[in-house]
């Protein structure tokens, strides 16, 4: 295997799942042609080759543009190279030639919810013509940073050998020859949005009919949970109808997803959909956006993660009585007293990076009660 060049490879550019390349050959050489299911899918296949003799060459592209995810207003640049050097370019988003853009790098100066999407370029030379691979354009901004983080039309594209995940009730990641969350379809953290596409989306054979409802346009997200706690997601924002679901991978496979959590129209727009599930530290979940009847368009997928909030009383005496507050991370928090269980009262409102402060109470009296609850965003 190690001796093999690689000359072209796709997946799915022939339609409905289906795949083609197209390359230059050079008579009484032998080429190996590879046909694998992706992820675990197995079965048979129909395989046809086509020999078209001619001494024209269809043009190569030797960089392909890669898929990015940038912060809300950010900038993005796709770029091809090309043997010949000379060949034209045209580029596409979302399937359809983009006015203008004929350049080898096509520059995105402030990327918003009109640009997510997929991107291709088209070369062509003497005649022939060749096409690059697709390539994702996403935005997301997690805790005010953005995660190189993409989701995918695919569950089998947010699962490969790169980065283990945790499934069903045991902690252990699965072998090398099971399912892995590969960096580019993971995210972890406590609140967060991705904004992508779903045009052109297709429901993969076998997906499960999310929320009992008729879809068509699936994309998928994977999170690992960084606290145990409760889990809100939402679309609020987005540009069609939504149904939102939330499995837990037991396994490799649709076969192997356990729902725990679905919505349709809970948004605020009532089309939009709203979720609220408990997860546990640690695991990975599958959040799957799909549209009704097939729908399809721009995704405003939100997040956040809401866990426990303690308090304790780290001393008290003359000068006051010290409480240390414990809850999640980023989160706001409200410190309440009470006397002789009278009406509870609000002392002091904070919002700490880390998740933990500390609150002295010179009004402290004898048989002071204290408590704290979080404000979720």
């Amino acid at each position: 295997m190690s001796a093999l060049t690689p000359i072209a490879s796709d997946d799915d550019s022939a339609g409905y799942f289906s795949s083609a390349v197209r390359f230059n050959v050079t008579a009484g050489t032998r080429y190996r042609i590879a046909v694998a299911g992706l992820g675990v899918a197995s079965g048979h296949f129909n395989f046809q080759w086509s020999l078209t003799p001619t001494t024209a060459q269809a043009p190569v592209i030797t960089t392909q543009p890669a898929s990015q995810t940038v912060a809300l207003g950010g900038a993005a640049t796709f770029s091809v190279a090309t043997v010949p050097a000379n060949a034209t370019v045209q580029w596409y988003f979302n399937g359809q030639a983009l006015a203008g853009a004929t350049n080898k790098v096509l520059s995105i100066a402030s990327v918003d919810g009109s640009r997510v999407g997929s991107y291709s370029a088209q070369v062509t030379s003497g005649g022939e013509s060749a096409t690059s691979v697709i390539a994702a354009l996403q935005i997301n901004n997690s805790e005010g940073v953005v995660e190189p983080v993409l989701s995918a039309d695919k569950l089998a594209d947010v699962l490969s050998l790169n980065r283990p995940i945790r499934l069903g009730s045991s902690p252990a990641p699965m072998t090398a020859s099971g399912p892995k969350a590969m960096s580019t379809g993971v995210t972890r953290g406590y609140t967060g949005t991705q904004i992508f596409s779903t045009t052109g989306a297709l429901s993969d054979p076998g997906e499960p009919l999310h929320c009992g409802i008729q879809g068509g346009a699936s994309h998928w997200f994977a999170l690992i949970a960084e606290a145990d706690g409760e889990l809100q997601v939402n679309t609020d924002g987005s540009s069609f109808d939504t149904i939102v679901a939330i499995y837990l991978p037991t396994g490799p496979g649709y076969e192997n997803l356990q729902p725990i959590g679905c919505d349709n129209n809970s948004g605020l727009d009532g089309l939009d959909s709203r979720v609220n599930v408990t997860v546990q530290r640690l695991r990975t979940y599958f959040i799957v956006v799909d549209g009704v009847n097939g729908a399809s368009g721009t995704v405003e997928l939100n997040y956040s993660l809401a866990t426990p909030t303690s308090l304790r009383v780290v001393s008290s005496g003359a000068e006051g009585t010290l409480v240390r507050v414990t809850g999640q991370r980023n989160g706001i928090f409200v410190i309440e007293a009470s006397t002789n269980d009278g009406p509870w009262t609000s002392l002091v409102t904070n919002q700490s990076s880390l998740g933990t402060f500390q609150h002295l109470d010179t009004r402290s009296a004898p048989g002071c009660l204290y408590r704290a609850r979080t404000i979720h965003p």
